[in-house]
């Protein structure tokens, strides 16, 4: 019995017509249709374990597809906007995903596309960050942005790090020395967090911690 039964499934699988993009699954998978090729008195309705309606197919649903728009062996592969010159892959999702229409693509943990290359954590890259805009980083040895206002620039973080905007102008070697600079503000530590030193258009103040502590207003 169940040998014939596979030989059923078999068949309609592959005379299973595609000839329109109307069709996108089953009505159970992703909703009712406008229009329909096969006649409804075709139809084999064994939901979720089988599904058939000309040009629909689905298999123990939703673990397999097939219909114009789609083709699918969840999770091993799947294909979508198939009559589409970019057809989008999945291969053991969501493992791997190609889709050109967007040049967006990935093998976990690589990641990559128009202007940008990932590995995941640790490695990214976007734009041109060394002549034009964007960033370069692989963490934690160095994180580098580049801006159209200004850059930074990050080296075993959080040792080292050097920022240069219109707004803000920073830079420290982690623990001996920093210094920020925002508007009319200024921050000094060393040797931090002991000794501090800051000053802005309202007051003015320096710290020995704990031992000593002085702030003056207006």
């Amino acid at each position: 019995m169940h040998i014939y039964l596979l030989a059923l499934f078999a068949f309609l699988f592959v005379s299973a017509g595609c000839s329109t993009t109307s069709m996108k699954g089953t009505p159970f998978y992703t909703g009712e249709y406008e229009q329909r090729e096969g006649p409804a008195a075709d139809r084999v309705n064994l939901w979720p374990l089988f599904y058939y309606r000309d040009p629909a197919l689905s298999v123990i649903w939703p673990f397999m597809e097939l219909c114009p728009d789609h083709l699918a062996v969840r999770p091993l592969y799947s294909v979508y906007n198939r009559s589409s010159d970019h057809a989008v892959h999945n291969v053991v999702w969501p493992i791997s995903r190609f889709d050109p229409a967007n040049e967006r693509y990935r093998i976990f943990p690589v990641y990559w596309g128009n202007e940008y290359f990932n590995v995941f954590p640790l490695y990214w890259h976007e734009g041109d960050p060394f002549s034009g805009i964007g960033h370069n980083a692989f963490f934690p040895f160095w994180i580098w942005n580049n801006k159209a206002d200004g850059h930074s620039l990050d080296i075993l973080w959080p040792i080292y790090a050097s920022q240069q905007f219109p707004n803000h102008q920073h830079w420290r070697i982690w623990p001996l020395y920093g210094t920020s600079k925002k508007e009319d503000s200024l921050y000094r530590y060393y040797a931090w967090p002991l000794i501090h030193t800051y000053t802005d258009a309202s007051y003015t103040g320096h710290a020995v911690l704990p031992v000593y502590g002085y702030r003056k207003g207006r």
